[in-house]
């Protein structure tokens, strides 16, 4: 009878550890189904802009540079979030802008497109080109580069579980975060108010509009 009596207390045990386990790993990746992700840095040489960004912060390697389908592009890693230096091959395929603010949610595409709708957004309908593996939804009136851009982007991974788990070991390796993304737009109040339909996890960077007639992005890491 004892025995059995600690076999079940050890089982408890078990399933809170397993329990305690979840939680917290749920509270790294955050409660909210939008994190910021990452930014699009598309540069005419982008191996060149890799390897300068790399050296000038000593920011840890996601993805090495490579050729992928339709694209080249390398990652690095900051604390808060991951720099895609790339290049599109084919414009007519994929609209690119200088810089593109990508954000990643936890569920599957069409309940985020319905979820950013409900928020009062206008996304855009899901969409996945051929040896991708997620998905993508953009917003059609957070086009912070204006007509250079398809918007502000929402990725979803077929694996997002790992996807998370190796994104996470990897920004584990540095303390440097992007403290500050600051938008310079003509339409610099109409995307303030779309902006703020969108809810992100506490270690996002903040976001500031400010208005000016020339469109840039300005990136700030501490």
């Amino acid at each position: 009878m004892m025995v059995r009596r600690n076999q079940f207390i050890g089982l408890a045990l078990l399933n809170l550890l397993i329990l305690f386990s979840l939680i917290s790993c749920q509270e790294k990746r955050s409660p909210n189904y939008l994190e910021f992700y990452k930014i699009n840095i598309v540069s005419p040489n982008p191996k060149a802009t890799f390897d300068s960004i790399q050296k000038l912060h000593g920011l840890p390697v996601y993805w090495d540079y490579e050729e992928g389908n339709g694209y080249a592009s390398g990652g690095l890693a900051l604390s808060n979030g991951f720099l895609d230096i790339k290049t599109y091959y084919d414009n007519s395929v994929v609209e690119a802008s200088p810089m593109e603010l990508v954000l990643d949610s936890n569920l599957p595409d069409s309940i985020t497109f319905q979820k950013l709708k409900t928020a009062g957004l206008q996304p855009n309908e899901p969409f996945k080109m051929e040896g991708w593996f997620w998905s993508v939804v953009s917003i059609a009136d957070l086009k912070i580069m204006e007509d250079r851009s398809n918007g502000v982007y929402v990725t979803h991974y077929d694996d997002y579980d790992f996807h998370k788990r190796t994104a996470d070991s990897i920004q584990d390796l540095t303390d440097k975060r992007i403290d500050t993304i600051r938008i310079y737009s003509e339409s610099s109040d109409k995307f303030e108010a779309n902006w703020k339909k969108i809810t992100l996890n506490e270690n996002a960077p903040v976001v500031t509009f400010i208005k000016d007639s020339i469109n840039r992005i300005e990136l700030i890491i501490k």
